[in-house]
């Protein structure tokens, strides 16, 4: 077991909220990550998903192979554009 407060100094989790304001912090958190683009997240998952339990040089090979096709896809360019426009993307899963 490792406390809150010592899992964020070590690296292991990114926020520390308390009890009573966990809610709040998990979704301020997903409706950030639900401004992202769908395919991203769906590819996040699955690569955190199969590589696991891999060794780190077999995890970051999984890793690129989820998100290599990415990079042909319509939200790819819209993320590009918008960027370049300075402007928010908006996202369709394609």
């Amino acid at each position: 077991m490792v406390a809150a407060g010592e899992a964020k100094a070590l690296g292991i989790v990114s926020e520390v909220a308390p009890a009573a304001e966990l809610m709040n912090a998990v979704m301020k958190k997903v409706n950030m990550i639900l401004t992202r683009a769908p395919m991203a997240i769906f590819e996040s998952k699955r690569a955190i998903n199969s590589g696991y339990d891999q060794p780190i040089d077999q995890g970051l090979k999984t890793e690129a192979e989820h998100f290599s096709h990415l990079f042909n896809s319509e939200d790819t360019r819209e993320g590009l554009t918008a960027f370049l426009q300075k402007r928010k993307p908006l996202f369709k899963g394609v």
